[in-house]
């Protein structure tokens, strides 16, 4: 045993570019390998972070050519005025808006919902309030939004006083009712990243290619090392 710990170590000495990248390998490996399951375990494996998460369905219209329909107005409509197996039901459609004002114009996901749709996923906003069902009637004020924590961490600089205020999507101005807690994976992101957001497409472009040079480089040292040896050199010492 002591004599293997010794013939590596004399290895190890001759070879230290070697040992580098091997050593280096296995660290990104490792930590490569903690982060994706980090997120794996969070987004897959542990329920959505909502009360009673289990009891959540998503509904949609299927056509007779297959696939998935948008549902109209209509008939979301008549599901909320008919259904009897579900505690509540709201719509939402993901659409993508312009957000301007102060600092570079930038282009957010957003979801247009209905009033309800807080309430079926049980989440109360840590700031202001909710969608209510004034704000989803017939001459009432639809121009309100909810933002996201991250939303208003990076772009508002957590302004406790945004709640009131305006800002503006797709040139339209709406009203801020309220702000919602930190969720899911932008949370999870930012609080293993220093300074890093969850949503920070360039830092994760970076750390792929760094993880494939690295993994490049450990196969290249080993190959061009191998191509040098002199066979017979290699038997005598063996």
């Amino acid at each position: 045993m002591l004599a293997d710990l010794k013939f590596a170590l004399r290895q190890f000495a001759k070879h230290p570019g070697f040992v580098l990248v091997a050593v280096l390998t296995l660290a990104l490996g490792i930590g490569a390998n903690t982060a994706i399951f980090s997120v794996v375990d969070a987004l897959l494996l542990k329920p959505l972070p909502y009360p009673e998460s289990d009891r959540l369905v998503q509904v949609w219209e299927a056509p007779n050519t297959g696939g998935r329909a948008i549902t109209s107005g209509g008939v979301f409509m008549d599901w909320q005025d008919h259904t009897t197996q579900l505690e509540s039901i709201a719509a939402a459609h993901q659409i993508n808006k312009n957000l301007t004002g102060e600092g570079e114009p930038v282009r957010i996901s957003s979801l247009d919902v209905s009033a309800d749709y807080l309430r079926v996923l049980r989440v109360n906003p840590a700031l202001g309030r909710g969608f209510t069902a004034a704000d989803d009637a017939p001459g009432g004020d639809r121009l309100v939004a909810v933002i996201t924590y991250e939303l208003w961490q990076n772009r508002i600089k957590g302004d406790l006083a945004i709640v009131g205020q305006a800002i503006r999507l797709d040139g339209e101005s709406f009203t801020v009712i309220g702000v919602l807690g930190s969720l899911g994976a932008g949370r999870l992101l930012a609080s293993q990243l220093y300074r890093v957001t969850g949503t920070d497409p360039i830092v994760f472009t970076l750390v792929t290619l760094v993880l494939l040079g690295v993994a490049l480089l450990a196969c290249w040292l080993p190959a061009r090392h191998a191509t040098r040896v002199d066979p017979v050199i290699a038997l005598r010492s063996e």
